[in-house]
């Protein structure tokens, strides 16, 4: 398995990724403004799997097809993603696998299965055994091949939106060791210059113009540009999020996040 040449390198990926949950949890002694901001994600979190899981309920509820098996097993990833829910992802990676042997060129399919590659490494049992044994070599494994199928999912085709907000969301959320960063933004800012001005990508403009899909990523966005330190862009795509007027748990969380930025309690509700 050549993932890197340098053996120190591969060394302190390895430690990286044990000390590293590609989480927002935050101990109890942190400052205010730190509990302030873990309240509202640990809220979004609750509320998104609610959300995830009444929907699949409903699918499973469905005679089942290949579309419908490509939605639970989406539904599936993301309860993984937000619950740490090992055996959500395991099903999630085994419908992708069903679905990619029938349909080796779906891509969407190939994205999501390539981000769930990283979040098997991201809650692989045992971290402290993976540190000091080769098993932090299968990590590191599952985090190469995550990102090598998402970035082949996106060749596949470039301007699909899904594939890039799926791995831009993954890329930004993985250690900085990695080395992703940049290219999860670039994802990002490239949907967000889409939303903006539909006709640059006039085939998919019905995904791009979507309300939902306009809020949540507006969101992700402003979450990562508050993180970076940037206020001035997150408070701009939270407002964003807030004049769409969606009743979801993206929605209230932005204007939560509103009311944080700006020290105003309430004004956003």
């Amino acid at each position: 398995m050549n993932i890197l040449k340098n053996t120190s390198l591969l060394l302190l990926m390895v430690i990286s990724l044990s000390s590293c949950a590609w989480a927002k949890e935050r101990s109890i002694s942190e400052p205010e403004e730190s509990q302030k901001q873990h309240i509202i994600d640990k809220t979004l979190s609750i509320e998104l799997v609610d959300e995830y899981r009444g929907v699949l309920s409903e699918f499973l509820s469905k005679p089942e097809s290949i579309d419908t098996l490509k939605e639970v097993g989406k539904l599936y990833f993301h309860i993984g993603v937000e619950t740490h829910d090992r055996d959500a992802i395991k099903k999630a990676f085994n419908i992708f696998k069903k679905i990619l042997k029938e349909e080796p060129d779906n891509a969407e399919i190939k994205a999501f299965m390539g981000s769930a590659y990283t979040v098997k490494a991201r809650d692989f049992p045992m971290k402290w055994l993976a540190l000091v044994t080769p098993l932090g070599y299968i990590r590191l494994y599952y985090v190469k091949k995550g990102i090598d199928m998402m970035d082949e999912a996106v060749k596949m085709d470039t301007m699909y939106p899904v594939t890039r907000i799926t791995r831009g969301i993954t890329c930004i959320s993985l250690p900085g060791i990695f080395q992703q960063f940049k290219k999860g933004m670039d994802d990002l800012e490239l949907l967000i210059s889409w939303i903006e001005n539909p006709s640059l990508n006039k085939e998919y403009s019905e995904i791009i113009t979507d309300k939902y899909f306009m809020a949540t990523m507006y969101y992700q966005a402003g979450e990562t540009y508050f993180e970076k330190g940037e206020k001035e862009k997150a408070l701009s795509l939270f407002k964003k999020v807030a004049s769409i007027n969606l009743d979801t748990p993206f929605g209230r969380a932005a204007k939560k996040m509103l009311n944080k930025i700006t020290g105003k309690d309430e004004i956003y509700e």
